[in-house]
């Protein structure tokens, strides 16, 4: 990301600060769209979570988004709460690598 950014530490810093205030309220939108197994909604919102974390190269992140976006476009029911799990685990270590152990999700 630094090297994309130019190492402009403001932006970076702004990026990152977006992130970290948005990511809760997609994650609980996508979970209550998977809750509910509205596909459109959970490949709408695995989409935009998606974008958000590829913005701050978040590659782990951005690739389990789109593995989920991918299961909802194909309705495969069977995969979509271990997928979004696999999601929640790796947005907990990308945030506990921005900001320490004590800011993760839950």
């Amino acid at each position: 990301m630094r090297r994309r950014l130019g190492n402009d530490e403001g932006l970076i810093a702004e990026l990152l600060t977006l992130f970290l205030d948005d990511y809760r309220g997609q994650l609980a939108a996508l979970e209550v769209a998977i809750n509910a197994r509205r596909h459109d909604d959970i490949r709408r919102y695995a989409h935009a979570l998606k974008g958000s974390a590829g913005i701050v190269s978040a590659f782990g992140v951005t690739e389990t988004a789109a593995a989920l976006e991918e299961l909802a476009e194909r309705s495969d029911v069977a995969n979509l709460d271990h997928q979004f799990a696999t999601l929640v685990f790796e947005i907990d270590q990308l945030v506990a690598e921005l900001c320490g152990p004590s800011s993760k999700r839950l």
